[in-house]
Parts: C-alpha cells; structure tokens; sequence
C-alpha cells in the first residue's frame, strides 16, 4: 500500500496546488467527501473516472501514480507527454473493458507499454502513437485480464 499513500499525498498536493477544500475538490471530481480522504489516506485507489478528470485538469497522470515526472502537462517533456498519452489510452481502454488495475499494476503497465512504444521511430503525430498504443495494449489483453 505504499505506492497507494504515495498516490494519495500526491493527490493532497494537487488539490493544494488549486488551493481548494477537500469539498470543493470534491465537487469538481463528483465525489464525496469520504472517497476524497480515502483517497489522500492511501485507503483507497483513485477510479479511472477521477484519473481522468484529474487529467483534462491539466495534472499528469503518470507523475500523480508513480512521481515520474512534473506535476502539470504543460510542463512536461516529449517522454513524460509520450507517458501522459499511454496513460490516457489505457484508461481509456480499462474503462471499455470494465476493468480496475490497482496504481502499482497501472503504472508497470505504463513502463511496459512505454518501454514498447520508446522503441518505435520518434517523428509520429499523436493519433499515429495512440494507434501504437491500443495495438500494444492489445498484445498486453492476457495479462490485464489476470
């Protein structure tokens, strides 16, 4: 549960970076106040649906499950925005397929598929690399669904 508390105090920071309440920040995230502090505590992992909506806040997704990186997007380099867009693929993709991986599963996902797609040619449009993405996260469907 370490990775999970250091999720949450990441998540506490975010929420002091936007200088909110614990209720307003719940308000933007839909949730109550309870999921809220289970969330900063570590008790609980963090739903795809409030990564996701953490994430179109302009957070990085990948820095608040595993510290990697910068906090917000638009200062991140070409590799932690490359990380930002495997996250938001594979979120994507666990929330077709029904699926919840807990923060240490989602981030080894994340070096998985990175370590795959750092190995392809660097000049790609997005939509080219979300392909690759979906493609790897395909050929990864076994071990998700373990």
């Amino acid at each position: 549960m370490t990775q999970a508390k250091s999720t949450g105090e990441r998540l506490t920071k975010i929420r002091k970076s936007l200088d909110l309440t614990q209720v307003a920040f719940c308000q933007h995230l839909g949730i109550s106040g309870r999921s809220l502090t289970r969330y900063e505590s570590g008790e609980r992992d963090i739903s795809n649906d409030e990564l996701r909506i953490i994430s179109d806040m302009g957070f990085n997704i990948h820095w608040l499950l595993t510290g990697e990186g910068s906090m917000c997007r638009d200062a991140e380099t070409d590799s932690a925005a490359s990380a930002e867009l495997v996250v938001r693929t594979l979120l994507n993709w666990l929330q077709i397929e029904k699926l919840t991986l807990s923060p240490d599963d989602t981030a080894k996902a994340v070096g998985v598929l990175m370590r795959m797609i750092s190995q392809q040619p660097a000049a790609r449009t997005d939509q080219e690399i979300c392909e690759d993405i979906s493609r790897q996260i395909n050929a990864l469907r076994p071990l998700l669904h373990a």
